[in-house]
């Protein structure tokens, strides 16, 4: 009769055993293939118990006379629930951690041999090996990735497990255990090191931490910046919640860490967003950051197709062709620096120079070898292309030139000649070449022709050459318009726009790498490139256009200012550039591509 309680007290104590040996591996995060098998072991002969229990029950049944069957059900009953439940835990647990296949270096996964024909056929791509080369901030992938693939597989042999552990690790990792051998033996030596050496909570922490505080800021609106910020953060709170780091009481301070970050427009856009009887939260922030990116990639991609449809590539020749090559050829005279006085001006608007005789301003101009005809360094007088002089023609500067008397006597020009007396004897000349050359800033005639260049005297021999210039809108990424001074330039293959102009207009900016050729072939390589929509200031035409960006695109234009009223254009005509002879910068310069458009529409 002792004997079959005795049988059931030991079944019962072994199941408990078993149980409490399940338990102390499950909680292992670093299982060794010996304790996998072992588990496997145990597990099987946890499978004769419930027999062993059985037995003991139908032999205390057939001894005892005195037996309570109510009780001794229940005992059974209690005994089974046990014994299923645990067994069943560690079945699955084994079959997880049998899941991973390991064939190759790459660690290939096949479908399981009795699947449907179909699934059967199907090749999954390689899963590489991760690699850790020692940063902290990776550490956390590499673990967890590597043993769900390679440590936890029981079906590796432990030198197999070494040899990939070696194929995974680079640098600094990959000394931490390069004196040990490629052995079974060596293999949790290894992985054990490793934890140790790189499972250090606190440098992770810091790593984290700090990686949040350097997010980029952001000077102007920009999609791509916002997504790095977003993905960037993501990645950093998921790496600290998975250390166990209380990040859901960090909203506040992740709120204000990374709003410091924003450019004006995007700051102003949350500060709208009314937070009145809560602090904002870390959710709705990563909700905000989501929708900004959707909505600034939405419309950086419209921009790009819009300004792709209105490109036309010109056609080149096969052996002139180059990639990501334009031509601009925009001159300007900026050198205002005299050579008479050296101050900052040009040398026919000097007062010391124009006070002194001809005859000492042809001394002068000998020995500073100044082109006698047109006062410039840099040629020789019988290679200069000036016109000469205005007075009588002969091949030097107006303000060399000499008055002959009715006697054959030489006399020198007035040397208090004035500005204004110089332009009424020019007055003349300047009308006719204003009515064929100021078509370029007029707007609303029926025909707008070819650019031209006009010559503006205001001083003796002063030249200044007109470019064809512009008031437009141009439009911010909110759609407010902002009025810009544009050259158009029909020499220019590409569009240009200057980094102020990009500030104002807090334009996104895309890194490109573009080269363009000037004056005397000379190469410049771009690394910016904008999308932007402009607007005629006197009518409804607009364009989304793709400029390149320059530092600054060229000196004031016109070099000099003067006065626009000598050219006595008449006064129902309205110019594209109502201020074009005032010496003003250019934010922007047109090319080809849309200059064509324009007189067009005319």
């Amino acid at each position: 009769m002792a004997y079959g309680r005795n049988k059931r007290k030991a079944t019962k104590a072994a199941l408990t055993r078993f149980e409490n040996y399940f338990q102390t591996i499950k909680s292992n995060r670093n299982l060794s293939q010996t304790d996998l098998v072992e588990l496997k072991m145990r597990a099987q002969r946890a499978d004769q118990l419930l027999e062993d229990f059985n037995a003991a029950q139908l032999k205390i049944a057939a001894t005892e006379t005195d037996i309570d069957f109510d009780e001794h059900d229940s005992e059974s009953e209690q005994f089974e629930n046990k014994f299923y439940r645990i067994t069943s835990e560690a079945s699955k647990f084994l079959i997880d951690q049998m899941q991973p296949q390991v064939l190759t270096p790459n660690v290939e996964t096949n479908l399981a041999s009795n699947s449907n024909d179909d699934l059967a056929n199907i090749r999954l791509p390689p899963i590489n090996l991760p690699t850790f080369d020692g940063s902290y901030d990776q550490w956390l992938f590499f673990r967890d990735t590597f043993n769900s693939l390679i440590h936890s597989n029981f079906k590796l042999t432990p030198a197999k497990k070494c040899h990939y552990l070696r194929l995974s690790l680079k640098g600094v990792a990959a000394e931490t255990i390069s004196s040990l051998e490629i052995s079974d033996a060596n293999y949790d030596v290894a992985w054990n090191i490793l934890n140790e050496r790189f499972e250090n909570k606190q440098i992770l922490v810091s790593n984290h931490v700090t990686a949040i505080f350097n997010l980029p800021s952001l000077s102007r609106e920009s999609g791509r910046g916002l997504r790095v910020i977003l993905d960037g953060l993501q990645k950093h709170m998921g790496a600290l919640t998975v250390l166990k780091m209380p990040t859901e009481h960090w909203d506040a301070l992740i709120c204000h860490i990374v709003t410091g970050k924003f450019d004006n427009v995007t700051r102003r856009a949350w500060d709208s967003k009314t937070f009145i009887e809560e602090l904002p939260t870390y959710k709705e922030l990563i909700d905000f950051l989501k929708d900004r990116c959707r909505i600034l990639e939405s419309f950086e991609n419209s921009c790009f197709r819009n300004a792709s449809n209105k490109i036309e590539r010109p056609r080149q020749s096969h052996s002139n062709f180059h990639k990501n090559t334009s031509q601009s050829f925009v001159a300007t005279n900026s050198n205002k620096k005299c050579t008479f006085c050296q101050k900052e001006h040009l040398i026919y608007t000097c007062p010391q120079f124009l006070q002194i005789s001809a005859t000492e301003k042809l001394n002068n101009a000998k020995q500073m070898k100044l082109c006698i005809n047109c006062l410039s360094i840099g040629h020789a007088t019988k290679n200069c292309r000036s016109s000469g002089c205005r007075k009588c023609g002969i091949f030097h500067h107006t303000l060399l030139h000499f008055n002959r008397t009715d006697s054959g006597t030489v006399q020198t020009n007035n040397n208090n000649t004035s500005t204004s007396s110089y332009f009424n004897s020019t007055e003349t000349d300047l009308k006719d070449v204003a009515t064929t050359s100021l078509s370029t800033h007029v707007m609303h005639t029926p025909l707008i022709y070819a650019p031209c260049s006009l010559v503006v005297n205001e001083k003796p021999n002063s030249n200044t050459v007109l470019l064809s210039t512009a008031i437009i809108k141009v439009f911010n990424t909110t759609d407010k318009s902002h009025l810009c001074r544009v050259l158009l330039d029909s020499g220019s293959q590409s569009n240009f726009n200057s980094e102020r102009l990009c500030n104002l207009l807090q334009l996104p900016i895309e890194n490109i790498k573009h080269s363009i050729t000037g004056i005397s072939q000379k190469i410049e390589t771009i690394n910016s490139r904008v999308f932007a929509k402009v607007q005629s200031n006197f009518s409804n035409f607009e364009a989304n256009i793709s400029c390149l960006v320059l530092k600054s695109i060229t000196g004031n234009i016109p070099a000099i200012s003067f006065d626009s009223s000598l050219l006595h254009i008449p006064k129902n005509i309205a110019l594209a550039d109502p201020d074009f002879s005032s010496a003003k910068p250019i934010d922007l310069q047109l090319g080809a591509d849309i200059f064509w458009e324009l007189i067009h529409i005319g």
